[in-house]
């Protein structure tokens, strides 16, 4: 018996009752990228919570905040919105966002030294695990809680205030052009 007629789609010509095995693989795909999308979407806006959460915890002047990616050089003149500055890292299977932030002592005082801080977040069970940067050790916060995302900030501005405080050496070349980026080891 001859195989039934197909349409040039690839659909038999009847109405189909049952599914063929590659409309299942097509439709696994389908879903596959659906559910990535979503997952994508929910990390951005879970980053941007961190992000515009750690701009108002600190009283970050608006001029003194812009994103940035980590995954590759940051060009210079350019204001990266979250699509720019936000990545995923499959070594890691983090989404991986960079702020810097411009430590400056008055809006007209120069030098204005720049840091660049990452944080990093992937969804796990159902929760939001969060790294400061790729080394860090990962962590679960729950966003809705405040004093679970100020305890994230504050030892996000620890660290910065750490770094400066450990040897004079690390303000020479701090300069308006310099881009210091400070990490954060496992512990």
């Amino acid at each position: 018996r001859a195989p039934p007629k197909r349409s040039l789609a690839g659909h038999s010509p009847e109405k189909r009752i049952k599914m063929s095995k590659f409309d299942e693989m097509v439709q696994a795909r389908v879903q596959c990228t659906k559910t990535w999308i979503e997952y994508r979407n929910r990390s951005y806006k879970n980053l941007m919570t961190l992000a515009q959460g750690f701009i108002a915890y600190c009283d970050i002047p608006e001029d003194c905040f812009a994103l940035a990616p980590l995954d590759k050089d940051i060009e210079p003149n350019t204001n990266y919105g979250p699509a720019g500055a936000i990545h995923f890292d499959s070594a890691d299977n983090f989404w991986h966002l960079g702020m810097i932030v411009t430590l400056r002592e008055a809006p007209n005082v120069f030098p204005r030294p720049r840091v660049l801080l990452g944080v990093a977040i992937k969804e796990q069970a159902g929760k939001i695990i969060v790294k400061r940067g790729k080394e860090d050790k990962a962590r679960e916060v729950d966003l809705s809680n405040e004093e679970q995302c100020n305890g994230l900030y504050d030892s996000i501005v620890e660290r910065v205030k750490q770094f400066y405080s450990v040897s004079p050496d690390n303000v020479a070349g701090d300069d308006t052009s310099s881009l210091r980026r400070i990490g954060f080891t496992a512990g």
